[in-house]
């Protein structure tokens, strides 16, 4: 990486870009310190799965509650309403780490049986 090593990816596209095109940061945003990263560089920030796992994201970083963020969707999947084909994307966003064990398992219960083998290669391929 030369010249940008240790710098914000997010800091590096918007210092090579600036001022020709809006940025927008996307991906992996699931911790406090990814949240500022991408708001301080990005023109508009994609907050995809944390807010559908935690609704409230945004709002306790706003409120300095980081950590009453909560990914676990153990017995509140069913008021999140998330998404029918959602559980198979997300073994494929979680980059971080950030996404509980328990999610996954509860992610999988409620997976169609049709999709229950493709959420699982999917998550074995990105584990490695």
């Amino acid at each position: 990486m030369g010249k940008y090593k240790g710098e914000s990816t997010n800091k590096v596209i918007y210092d090579l870009i600036r001022d020709r095109t809006a940025l927008v940061v996307v991906g992996d945003i699931l911790t406090p310190e990814a949240a500022v990263d991408a708001l301080n560089y990005g023109d508009i920030v994609a907050l995809g799965s944390a807010v559908l796992f935690d609704p409230e994201f945004k709002n306790k970083i706003a409120e300095g509650k980081e950590r009453e963020i909560n990914f676990d969707v153990t017995n509140r999947y069913e008021d999140l309403a998330l998404p029918k084909h959602f559980p198979i994307m997300i073994a494929a966003v979680n980059a971080s780490g950030e996404i509980p064990k328990s999610t996954f398992e509860v992610l999988k219960e409620n997976t169609l049986d049709e999709e229950k083998n493709i959420f699982l290669v999917i998550k074995i391929t990105s584990v490695a």
